[in-house]
């Protein structure tokens, strides 16, 4: 072989590359696990939604590209954020488009959105969270209340939690603290009280990953979940949780016991990053747009 011929350096370099490429290729295919959906092992829990045939879909204009957050609002309403501008978007699906843009903060990074007793919360990634009374004018005064929790825990996914009358929230990543005490591969959600508007001291649920890969890998391996978005059935009251990072959506009980998890179709939804529910209990699930436009998934109940 040739080695000063500049041609044949150059074909050895692009087969090196390729054999690396089909080699990350190759273990990437060997971590995916068999099948879709995943049965809690304790649990004859039956999932009310078919996600693989929305009822709805909507692209979402260029407002909305990258949004974050997803909260119902009343009849074909929902209330959206997205995570560089502190608006909230009241976007109306029979019309397909923003009917209304109002100015709550500073441009900051906004993770979560939720509605209860007539007010609107609004997380910021550090976990504070503020507080709207209205959306009455094109800009409103909001009320911040500061939380122990940091941006280095990431807290992604806000939902109101009809039954115990509080707010949950839920972090991406685990934090320092939590790697010294062991608690590395669980995702932790906490509640906020709005009786005292303060953050609860300790977790109310924890979403371990470890247990997540029994379910899903069928053994003694961890499945990576990083919540990105949260939200309580307005019936059961069970929690839903998803996460952008390993494309899954699961199920717990009000007790934090793992009843059910779906992979997520990348083509349906490439970046998963709101969910909610309206008072008919159907599912809404939104993505942000990777490059294109954001999408709005809505789904009905089997019965």
């Amino acid at each position: 072989m040739n080695w000063k011929h500049p041609n044949t350096i150059s074909f050895f370099i692009l087969i090196c590359i390729l054999l690396f490429a089909l080699s990350i290729a190759y273990l990437l295919y060997q971590e995916q696990p068999e099948g879709t959906v995943f049965q809690g092992e304790n649990s004859d829990y039956t999932f009310s939604y078919d996600l693989g045939k929305p009822y709805q879909q909507y692209y979402l204009p260029n407002d909305l590209r990258e949004i974050s957050g997803l909260a119902w609002n009343t009849e074909d309403q929902l209330l959206s954020i997205q995570d560089e501008e502190g608006v909230i978007f009241v976007y109306q699906t029979g019309k397909q488009e923003v009917i209304q843009k109002v100015k709550f903060g500073k441009n900051l990074d906004y993770e979560g959105i939720a509605r209860s007793r007539n007010k609107i919360y609004v997380l910021e990634r550090d976990g504070d969270i503020f507080e709207i009374d209205s959306l009455f004018g094109e800009s409103v005064e909001s009320k911040k209340y500061e939380t122990p929790l940091s941006y280095q825990q990431d807290a992604e996914g806000l939902a109101y939690d009809h039954v115990d009358d509080c707010l949950l929230v839920a972090l991406k990543e685990a934090g320092e603290e939590s790697n010294e005490t062991g608690e590395g591969l669980k995702r932790m959600i906490y509640s906020f009280d709005l009786n005292d508007n303060r953050m609860s001291e300790t977790p109310l649920y924890y979403i371990d990953q470890l247990e997540l890969g029994r379910l899903i890998y069928q053994k003694e391996k961890s499945y990576e979940f990083k919540p990105s978005g949260i939200a309580v059935h307005p019936e059961n009251g069970y929690i839903y949780v998803i996460s952008s990072v390993g494309r899954l959506l699961v199920v717990m009980n009000r007790t934090g016991e793992l009843l059910y998890a779906e992979r997520l179709s990348p083509s349906q939804l490439p970046q998963p990053e709101g969910i909610t529910f309206d008072e008919e209990g159907r599912l809404y699930l939104s993505s942000e747009g990777r490059g294109g436009q954001g999408r709005l998934l809505v789904f009905n109940p089997k019965n």
